[in-house]
Parts: C-alpha cells; structure tokens; sequence
C-alpha cells in the first residue's frame, strides 16, 4: 500500500494521487467526485486536496458538464449532502457551477433529502428560469416543465379550477411542496384534493357533450381539432359561462367549430 490508501479508508479522508495540477487539469470531473465522496460516505478532505480543489476549480468552466453530472447528482442526493455543499460553498464552487449561484446556500440549509430533480426545479425558480443544458437529465421533463410553470407562476398555491383541470392534480400537488420548501407558500396538499374533488369537470371526457358526440357532427379530416375544442368547452363550464348539459355544451362547441371554419 505505497499510498497509504488503507489508512485513508480508515480515517474516512479523500486525498489525490500524484500532482494536483496534472490530475485535476486533466480531469476536472475529479474535484466533482470528491465532493460525492464526501456527500455518499460522510468523508472528508484531506488539507492539501482541499486547498488544490479550490485552487483548480476555474477548470471545471470549460469542463462539459456531461462528464461530471453522475458526481453532481450524487453530491445533491447522499446522506451527507449538506456537508458536501457546505464544503463547496466555503470553497466558493458557486463562481464554476453558475447554475447554482442562487441555490448552493439555500441547499446548505435545508435539512430534509432532496432528488436531483428537487434540486433543478428549486434552482430554476430562484434563477427565474430553465436551464436548458440539464433537460437531458430529466426523467420527465414535460412534467418537469409543467411544475416548474405552475410553482413560478403561482408562488402562494393559490390554485383555481381551470389551474387544476389543465395541469391535473398532480403537478398543482408539487408546485406546492417545491413552493412550501422555498417558503414562498404554505403547504396546502389537503386544500388543493379537496378543491380538485370538488371540480365540476376534471377531464373533457365528464363534459355532457364529449367527443363521441362532436365526431358524430364533423368530417374525420378535422378530427385533429377535437381536443382544443373540448378544452375550450371545459373552460368554459368550469369559468360559469355555460352549464355542463348537452345543449349548452353543444351550441359553444358548434360556435367554436364555425370560428374554425
């Protein structure tokens, strides 16, 4: 064991091999893992790597983030996260991962696990925006997407019904938590399922007049405009301008369909 590796294992201590500025210019994603380490096994870094990781960090600028995302994810998702971010923002990591300027001293004090997707949807809110880089990372970035629009677009959780017909109760329900854990709402999780059961419609299918009717009345060519059509309708039952009968539904969907020539 010429390293001592053994006695580092046992000491829980990360340290690098060889010289830094060889090891961490040639491979940046380095510096990355070592903060895993500490976030995954609760390690820590030995004085000289920790002093050579803040040393080389503008390395990780022109570094493709591809190749140190599964490090990144890890720091965010360990056991030990909050003392991995802390290390990064005493060494100042926010200046290399622009992306998380706004989030890094936020994520330092938030004490309950997150998922890396938590972390993404919580550091766009504080940016105001998406980054598009990381869509790829996302298991399911048109739900993403949606949470995301709906948490920015209505901080308090203050949701109407055409907010929950639209986005289902799904999304409305995780916009609150990301909004409750930013401390920009209350959490209203039992709030929001009552107004969502008490929905006078929660899909065009529970319109009276749906779509096995309206494609009785059109040519198949237009088939292709029914679900705009049906969403226009339930808007319009669900704002109070017609009331969800046959007829009423009828006469707004035949005015939209003329308006469509």
């Amino acid at each position: 064991d010429p390293l001592n590796g053994h006695l580092d294992i046992k000491n829980k201590r990360i340290r690098h091999i060889g010289k830094a500025k060889k090891r961490f210019s040639q491979n940046p994603a380095l510096m990355i893992k070592a903060f895993a380490l500490m976030s995954e096994m609760n390690y820590k870094l030995a004085i000289k790597t920790k002093t050579e990781i803040c040393k080389r960090r503008k390395k990780l600028l022109d570094y493709d983030i591809d190749l140190y995302i599964i490090y990144l994810r890890k720091v965010f998702e360990g056991p030990y996260a909050r003392k991995a971010i802390r290390m990064m923002n005493q060494l100042n990591y926010d200046l290399v991962l622009q992306t998380f300027k706004n989030s890094l001293r936020f994520l330092e004090s938030y004490k309950k696990p997150l998922t890396f997707e938590d972390v993404l949807l919580i550091t766009f809110l504080l940016n105001g925006a998406i980054d598009d880089k990381y869509e790829k990372y996302i298991t399911d970035y048109e739900r993403f997407n949606k949470i995301y629009n709906v948490a920015s677009q209505n901080k308090k959780s203050s949701y109407d019904d055409i907010t929950l017909f639209n986005y289902g109760l799904d999304i409305c329900l995780e916009a609150n938590r990301i909004n409750a854990i930013l401390k920009r709402s209350r959490k209203r999780q039992r709030r929001i399922k009552k107004r969502w059961d008490s929905l006078k419609l929660k899909t065009p299918n529970d319109l009276m007049f749906n779509e096995v009717d309206l494609k009785r009345i059109i040519h198949p060519k237009y088939y292709f405009m029914i679900d705009d059509i049906l969403i226009d309708a339930s808007i319009a039952v669900l704002s109070g301008e017609i009331k969800n009968t046959f007829t009423d539904v009828q006469t707004v969907v035949i005015n939209l369909l003329n308006q469509n020539n």
